[in-house]
């Protein structure tokens, strides 16, 4: 009878044991992809698609809602300094920049404090940020520029090839953008242009 009741006890734990291994397997197969359960409108910029779901795994990126990043949308001046500093961990240390629209109680200002006292980004004349404006391509380029000098990128001679928009750039964006493209950090948009001017998003 022991023997029996063993072999009923063993049954009944296998047959447990299969039932659970099936139900994980339903859920598993019933699941939404890693990147359809977290943005649902990458389906237009394939190509970006991976490093979006990277960043946002290591907290670098957010959606704009639940569900949804807006991938073709602008990036504003603090949306890019919060990316950089998040991305190349650099750190608040504590000294203030003063601009006139950026509050201690905004959700970007420490990371524009961060970026100003490390040398990545200046005012405006009028003093203030631009917190909201969307960041400009040659802005950009002249930020990262400053973040990889700052982390001991050595920078060789800029490449001599150049864009073909060149009379377009404002002069201080100009060595950023030729030594970031030598390095092949950064692309143009096509025709061997870079379209200083151009909103990034």
């Amino acid at each position: 009878m022991e023997c029996e009741a063993s072999l009923s006890y063993m049954r009944l734990c296998l047959k447990k044991r299969r039932k659970k291994k099936e139900e994980e397997e339903r859920k598993e197969e019933e699941a939404p992809t890693f990147c359809e359960e977290i943005f649902k409108d990458l389906d237009d910029v394939e190509w970006a698609r991976d490093a979006i779901i990277v960043l946002h795994r290591l907290g670098i990126v957010d959606g704009k809602a639940d569900s949804v990043f807006d991938p073709n949308a602008q990036i504003t001046r603090s949306e890019f300094v919060k990316l950089l500093c998040a991305a190349m961990n650099i750190k608040f240390t504590g000294d203030f920049a003063e601009y006139s629209d950026v509050n201690s109680d905004d959700w970007c200002w420490e990371y524009v404090q961060t970026a100003s006292q490390n040398g990545l980004v200046q005012g405006n004349p009028d003093g203030s940020f631009g917190k909201d404006r969307p960041i400009l391509r040659q802005d950009i380029s002249v930020i990262l520029y400053r973040a990889l000098e700052k982390a001991g990128i050595d920078w060789q001679s800029a490449n001599t090839e150049q864009f073909q928009d060149m009379d377009e750039f404002d002069a201080y964006a100009v060595e950023s953008a030729l030594m970031l493209r030598q390095t092949g950090i950064i692309n143009g948009t096509g025709d061997n242009r870079f379209a200083p001017k151009a909103c990034a998003n």
